[in-house]
Order: C-alpha cells, then sequence, then structure tokens
C-alpha cells in the first residue's frame, strides 16, 4: 500500500520542528535557547506567553492523536486544556512542556508512519472530515503557531 502522502506529511511535521524549511526557522531553534523567565513572559497582557502556546500546541496535538487512534476525541475550542494560564504552566516547569510538545512530536510521527494513503481517506468519527483534513490542519495549526511564537519572541526583545 502507498505511503507517498502520509511520508509527506511526517516530513512536514519533522521539517517544523527541527527540519530544513523554507522559512528558516523552527520550533526548536525558537525554544530551545529561551529561558524559562522570558517562556513565561506576556509582551502585552492580552498576548499568550510562549509557555502557554506551547502548551496549547501539546495539547491540541493530544487530541489529534487520540483521533487518528481511532478514539473518541471532541475537539472544544475552549476546553481548558487547550489554554492553561501562566501560572498553572509555571507548576509544570518550562523544561516539562518543552518535552510534553516534543514528545508528542515523537508520538504523532511514530503514529503516522503505522498508516497508508488509504487511512488518509477515510472520515474519523462524524465530523465528516478525512484524516487527511485532520493532518493538513495540524501542519497548519503548527506553522501558526510558530509564527506567534515567533512574534511574541521579538516584542518580548524589544522590551529588553
Amino acid at each position: 500500500m502507498s505511503k507517498i502522502l502520509v511520508t509527506n506529511y511526517i516530513t512536514q511535521l519533522e521539517n517544523i520542528v527541527d527540519g530544513d524549511l523554507w522559512i528558516d526557522e523552527t520550533y526548536k531553534k525558537k525554544i530551545d535557547g529561551l529561558s524559562s523567565e522570558k517562556a513565561f513572559e506576556k509582551p502585552l497582557p492580552e498576548m499568550f506567553s510562549v509557555a502557554e502556546l506551547v502548551s496549547h500546541l501539546s495539547a491540541w496535538r493530544t487530541q489529534q492523536i487520540k483521533k487518528l487512534s481511532g478514539a473518541s476525541a471532541e475537539v472544544i475550542a475552549q476546553f481548558p486544556d487547550y489554554w492553561k494560564s501562566n501560572d498553572e504552566l509555571k507548576i509544570i516547569t518550562w523544561r516539562k512542556l518543552k518535552n510534553e510538545f516534543y514528545q508528542s512530536q515523537n508520538d504523532l510521527i511514530k503514529l503516522l508512519k503505522k498508516k497508508n494513503d488509504a487511512f488518509l481517506k477515510r472520515k474519523y468519527s462524524n465530523s465528516g472530515y478525512t484524516f487527511q483534513h485532520m493532518i493538513e490542519g495540524l501542519i497548519h495549526h503548527d506553522i501558526y503557531h510558530l509564527g506567534q511564537i515567533g512574534i511574541t519572541i521579538k516584542l518580548l526583545d524589544r522590551k529588553i
């Protein structure tokens, strides 16, 4: 069975985290050298901190991994785990938040390696959407928040 599309999605996900993107930015480049203090800082009160964004990404990915595994996972944009506060996240620690994000990447890639292109055409739950649509959305979501993290860090650097 063909795995051309699945392999392409895996490559895209790997590149976004630690690869060769045409934008020359990755999650590793953005967050690995970031201090804990800076990770929890907000450049403006109405913006998310980098820690809040990384936590959100991990929670979102966890839901998508459940769906890819066949479990029923309801997506509710305001689900409390999707947007934990800095106070909640500081208890977890920046190091653990990064590790959870990278673990979600490993779990996602491991799961996708077991799939084939025919799987992508299947619909998940009663959403009407295919797994291909979901994976493409996950990639878009990752890139969107990578840009958001870049802007957040840039604004924090201006405050210094």
